[in-house]
């Protein structure tokens, strides 16, 4: 008997805790922690300009020639208020990236891809992994030869930019890895140095996670010509949030600005027009193709999603059942109207109203 082939599906909700945003809250997330990089680690201990940080978001420009930045602190902050503002005349920052790929704004875009990298860099420093994963890995991990195994028959697909699943599984490693690239080649969770081709490469028949838009705190660095990721440069860091971790994050942002060719942040939007974005929407089909079973956790197919979750769930011919959870409860009658709508038909659908963890559904039969 054929076992079956799981795919989650998972959009921001997956990642729920007080210092992730969601795509409602987006804007108000990098006030807040460019706020706390300026308060904490930009200015002197009892400077009063700290009571008119705010000034900064709402267009003030004296306030930015008041403050006593160095040049790349300077333009972190401007670049971070100025994408603050256009968020907040948008829907949401992925609608603003898509106006600005739409009317040829390339360089903009450019800039919007290492703002969100970089915030989310500094967001998940402060914030802690969203425990759900923890209580997953439990769940579908197991143990052969005093090495940890996942399971074969699950794929995650993902529309977040942020690094939650990986960071999560690092705590499961042992001994703990030498670098965080390791704990990407264990999960197959892309993009991987040694994919030269990653819709050859990527292996069907084994545990795998993709993301749709990219990953946030990576980048390309075109002079190494390898993949670089930030929690690798803060790996002995053991505070939270400190002053080298911020003075890390804008170091490279200004690496982003000075040379875009060489340091090229690792986020393709998956409606972009370019040969990474259709090589991440055919690993995605591909996935699609095989699915049994369907598990969408914290995803609501926005419309400006909608051309693409269509063709993805159009590609899953072989789809048995739907299981769709959220934290929001009242919201999941909506969502699977979208879902059976743009999937063109009915299939069978639970609603799975659970806050504190990921639904493992019942057709899970462990494969290793």
């Amino acid at each position: 008997m054929k076992n079956n082939q799981i795919t989650y599906l998972l959009g921001a909700g997956a990642s729920f805790n007080h210092h992730l945003p969601s795509s409602a809250n987006f804007a108000s997330k990098i006030q807040e922690i460019i706020t706390v990089l300026i308060t904490n680690f930009m200015l002197p201990k009892n400077s009063p300009l700290k009571a008119s940080i705010h000034k900064i978001f709402e267009g003030d420009s004296k306030i930015l020639n008041d403050l006593p930045l160095a040049p790349a602190e300077k333009n972190f902050i401007v670049r971070s208020a100025w994408l603050v503002n256009q968020s907040k005349q948008h829907a949401s920052v992925d609608t603003f990236a898509k106006k600005l790929y739409l009317i040829n704004k390339d360089d903009d875009l450019s800039v919007l891809k290492a703002v969100v990298s970089s915030f989310f860099m500094l967001a998940q420093s402060i914030a802690t992994v969203d425990t759900r994963y923890d209580t997953f890995w439990a769940t579908i991990l197991s143990k052969w030869d005093n090495h940890i195994a996942l399971p074969l028959n699950i794929k995650i697909i993902s529309w977040n930019y942020d690094n939650q699943i990986e960071l999560s599984f690092s705590k499961y490693l042992f001994p703990a890895p030498m670098d965080f690239s390791e704990v990407y080649d264990v999960l197959q969770s892309l993009p991987l140095d040694k994919f030269k081709s990653p819709a050859k490469d990527f292996d069907y028949n084994i545990f795998g996670i993709f993301g749709l838009n990219g990953i946030a705190s990576a980048h390309f660095d075109g002079e190494e010509n390898k993949i670089v990721r930030l929690f690798d440069l803060f790996k002995d860091e053991k505070i939270p949030f400190s002053k080298r971790k911020a003075s890390q994050v804008v170091d490279y942002f200004d690496k982003y600005l000075r040379s875009p060719a060489n340091y090229r942040p690792l986020i393709d939007f998956a409606w972009e027009n370019s040969s990474v974005s259709e090589a991440n929407r055919e690993i995605a089909f591909k996935i699609a193709e095989n699915t049994d079973i369907l598990v969408i956790i914290g995803y609501s197919f926005p419309n400006f999603n909608r051309p693409i979750d269509k063709m993805l769930l159009n590609k899953m011919t072989k789809l048995k059942k739907i299981y769709i959870q959220d934290i929001s409860d009242n919201i999941l009658k909506e969502i699977q109207g979208r879902c059976h709508a743009l999937l063109g038909r009915k299939i069978t659908t639970e609603l799975k109203p659970d806050k504190h963890q990921f639904y493992i559904p019942n057709e899970f039969d462990v494969v290793y």
